[in-house]
């Protein structure tokens, strides 16, 4: 490779990062600039403006638009990947020979229309993404919906292994993710822990104000889980201050308090999530899907004080050793009520933990794009 140049092919608009993929799309950005890198950038997103943030970043942006057109969702490609291709990207990649990073199985159409043999191509695989729309399927209540993301889950499972094998490596987020792609696959794969903001643990007194349970509400996992978490905290009393990204009307009509110990606060922005996170005693963390490692948790962990979680949130045996980690939800609720009363005093054990949090693996991402 020539100069330090690559491109990176992101499946969404990479700024503002504000979740989960995105983010790791975003710090790895700014990793790679900082390490010497010249960064062509292709965006597929339904948002055209480009923030002088990425500007800052890139030598180059192309963006193209996402095509939602509803014949796509009868394709038997996926329609995550039918509506992220334009004909142009194949130009702008042609340009030159430089290393080509896709950032999520959902980039990879260009795969399939032209021939990359001569320069290295490497996939960032953010999911199992055909476990992820099966856990969806199980989560989401809407009869037509629940369909269609089993359709999708049958699509990009037949898909996955078309274009898998043509990569000259594969980065996994998480160690189940690594450890099913080896099993599955002759292609490198390499862990690459998420790429995030964080730089230090937050030092906070010994006591919060509340429960907090921060999320994507639009996804049905999280929905599932903010109806449970609901559910219990009307016999527990405990304050919960869940936050989110719906407005509260909208979140009023989908979900149903009526208890005054539960509050509802649409995120602003990242400073905004900072503040809920230094006033949070608890942070409930669960999930139904085994998939990625879930940034939610990362950012509560540098920036906030207890982590309740399940197994599904992450597979790191070392983070889990800041957490508690409970499966049973009838003991998860025994836990809130006594973690309710305890002073706070584990941010030595998170600072020797989360210093060298995805270092590794980081050295051997660079030393790739090296060869």
């Amino acid at each position: 490779m020539t100069g330090k140049k690559i491109h990176i092919i992101s499946f969404d608009n990479p700024y503002p990062p504000n979740f989960g993929g995105i983010i790791d799309v975003f710090y790895k950005i700014k990793y790679l600039k900082e390490l010497g890198y010249s960064i062509i950038l292709h965006v597929y997103t339904s948002d055209f403006q480009v923030a002088s943030q990425l500007k800052e970043l890139c030598k180059e942006i192309y963006v193209y638009k996402k095509k939602k057109a509803l014949y796509n969702y009868f394709s038997l490609l996926p329609f995550t990947v039918k509506s992220r291709y334009d004909e142009l990207i194949l130009e702008n990649l042609n340009k030159d020979d430089y290393p080509i990073l896709f950032e999520g199985l959902h980039t990879t159409y260009p795969i399939l229309s032209a021939n990359f043999s001569s320069r290295k191509i490497y996939l960032r695989a953010h999911n199992i993404e055909h476990n992820y729309y099966n856990g969806l399927a199980k989560s989401e209540t809407n009869y037509i919906k629940k369909i269609a993301f089993k359709w999708e889950e049958y699509k990009l499972k037949r898909y996955e292994k078309k274009v898998l094998p043509k990569f000259d490596a594969v980065f996994p987020i998480s160690n189940y993710e690594t450890k099913y792609f080896k099993n599955k696959y002759s292609t490198k794969i390499e862990l690459l822990s998420i790429f995030h903001q964080n730089k230090v643990v937050v030092e906070l007194n010994e006591k919060g104000k509340y429960a907090l349970y921060q999320g994507d509400l639009k996804v049905s996992d999280n929905k599932k889980v903010v109806r449970r978490l609901i559910k219990m905290f009307d016999n527990i009393k405990y304050p919960l201050v869940i936050a989110g990204n719906l407005a509260l009307e909208e979140f009023k009509s989908q979900f149903r308090i009526t208890s005054q110990n539960i509050s509802y606060q649409q995120i602003k922005d990242n400073k905004h999530l900072l503040q809920l996170f230094a006033n949070a005693h608890i942070n409930v963390l669960f999930s139904y899907q085994n998939t990625g490692t879930k940034l939610k948790l990362i950012n509560a962990l540098y920036n906030s004080r207890f982590c309740l979680i399940n197994d599904y949130m992450i597979d790191d045996k070392e983070i889990k050793k800041c957490c508690i980690v409970e499966n049973d939800l009838s003991k998860y609720k025994e836990q809130i009520i006594k973690l309710a009363d305890m002073p706070y005093n584990e941010i030595l054990q998170r600072k020797v933990v989360l210093q060298n949090f995805g270092v590794k693996e980081s050295i051997i991402f660079s030393n790739y794009l090296k060869k």
